[in-house]
C-alpha cells in the first residue's frame, strides 16, 4: 500500500469518526428533554402570563408546532387544577 493511500484511508476515516459523532450530539440535543420549552414558562412565579404570551406569539408567527404546544399547556393546567 502506497503512503498517499494510507493517508487517503487515515482522512476518511476520521472525517467518517467526526461525521457520526456530529451526527449523534444533534441528536441528543434535539431528543433532550426541554427542547421545545420556552425559557419563560419554567418560571413558576411568572408561568401563567407567560403562556399567555407565548400563545399570543404562535398565534402571529403561525407555528406548526402549537397543536403540540397547547396540548401541553392543556395537560399541565389540567394536571395543576
Amino acid at each position: 500500500m502506497s503512503l498517499l493511500s494510507a493517508i487517503a484511508i487515515r482522512a476518511a476515516r476520521t472525517l467518517l469518526l467526526v461525521s457520526v459523532a456530529a451526527a449523534g450530539t444533534v441528536l441528543l440535543v434535539r431528543f433532550a428533554p426541554g427542547f421545545f420549552s420556552d425559557a419563560r414558562e419554567m418560571d413558576a412565579k411568572y408561568a401563567e402570563a407567560s403562556w399567555g404570551a407565548i400563545l399570543l406569539e404562535l398565534d402571529d408567527s403561525g407555528l406548526l408546532a402549537r397543536p403540540l404546544i397547547l396540548d401541553s399547556f392543556t395537560s399541565e393546567v389540567g394536571a395543576s387544577a
